[in-house]
């Protein structure tokens, strides 16, 4: 853990497409990133990160990594939001 400037929005940006590229690569194969889409609403201090309805399904580890990293943001002035669509 570190302390972190979450007040700095491309600081934050950066982090988050860090921690997600982290997660997405947990099993060490290329991950299957078509259809994902990551948005930043930074006047609402919010990431929003849309995947397709299936996705969750055929990726079940990741889904799950997500989850946590949704809590994770939680506990910052940030939050994750995982849209399936």
């Amino acid at each position: 853990k570190l302390e972190a400037d979450f007040s700095d929005t491309p600081f934050v940006q950066q982090l988050i497409c860090l921690r997600l590229a982290v997660l997405l690569c947990h099993a060490r194969v290329p991950p299957h990133l078509k259809g994902l889409d990551l948005s930043c609403a930074t006047h609402q201090n919010r990431f929003i990160l849309s995947v397709p309805s299936n996705w969750s399904g055929r990726y079940p580890q990741s889904m799950h990594l997500l989850q946590q990293e949704i809590q994770a943001w939680s506990k910052t002035t940030w939050a994750l939001d995982l849209l399936l669509r």
